[in-house]
């Protein structure tokens, strides 16, 4: 029976995918095909074979399963971008802290710089706990540290931090399992979708946190947030943690992130003092 162009097309694609797969027997494309062969004439043949092959000769050929999934990565990761709507939790659990930390401290936090739209860094200041003054104003609030289970960290109240820093904040939804979410106010949500930490040491520790913000039902902006601290003591005597904060927005289009350039950037020193009634 007479092979019609098409089923020849077809053929030599799959021929030609085995070869460049390195073949059944181990042989490669080099082995076989003239050394002569131009660039430019394999480059054609293939865009022409492409275009008379049915799909599940390409995902075949390729080696990939049409009934698989992507990898989780590639769900996150979109070009140039960060998938803000994606569910998959960080490897990270949560930022910790050094477990000599536990306790209530009272925190200084005040603004350095800002770079680029103001608008941009003032909207996710406030939703992050801003209190809703000039947001270059020095803000003295308590902020707390809890125990891990395993005793061995401490991780950060985010709840009880945004309580103190934001008294006007409301119906505030946040538990310790569940540290990648934090909700306020009935329409603002906070999801961590990447984190990357620094363990404690001698030199400090920190962590790395790319937010999703969602303002009401339209609304969702991303923000990367970066702290480090250091432990040292004040003049008195007395337990220090000094701290820098960066904090970066980007724009977000169809749910993800355009992480090349920030749309604004925003440096915050914190200081945070020992309270001498909340920390063990």
């Amino acid at each position: 029976m007479a092979l019609s162009i098409r089923h020849v097309v077809t053929i030599v694609l799959g021929i030609t995918l085995i070869l460049l797969r390195g073949g059944p027997a181990g042989m490669t494309a080099h082995g076989l095909l003239p050394q002569t062969t131009s660039f430019f004439l394999a480059r054609h043949e293939f865009v022409s074979m492409v275009a008379f092959s049915p799909p599940s000769l390409l995902v075949g050929g390729l080696g990939l399963d049409p009934n698989t999934s992507p990898d989780p990565q590639r769900s996150v990761d979109v070009g140039g971008g960060l998938n803000l709507l994606q569910t998959i939790p960080p490897t990270a659990k949560d930022a910790f802290f050094p477990k000599s930390v536990e306790g209530v401290w009272n925190c200084q936090r005040q603004v350095i710089s800002l770079d680029g739209d103001a608008f941009m860094a003032e909207t996710c200041w406030k939703a992050l706990g801003g209190d809703g003054k000039a947001i270059k104003s020095h803000e003295v609030f308590p902020t707390r540290f809890l125990l891990t289970p395993d005793e061995n960290y401490c991780v950060l109240d985010r709840g009880f931090e945004l309580q103190s820093r934001k008294p006007t904040a409301k119906n505030i939804q946040y538990t310790r399992t569940d540290p990648n979410h934090l909700e306020y106010n009935g329409n603002i949500q906070i999801s961590v979708v990447r984190r990357t930490i620094e363990p404690p040491n001698d030199a400090g520790f920190g962590y790395q946190e790319f937010l999703a913000i969602q303002d009401g039902p339209f609304v969702l902006r991303g923000c990367l947030i970066k702290r480090r601290y250091r432990r040292n003591f004040a003049p008195d005597g007395q337990r220090i943690l000094e701290g820098l904060e960066i904090a970066k927005t980007f724009r977000v289009l169809d749910g993800v992130a355009g992480t090349e350039f920030p749309t604004s950037t925003l440096k915050s020193t914190l200081l945070l003092t020992a309270s001498s009634s909340g920390v063990s």
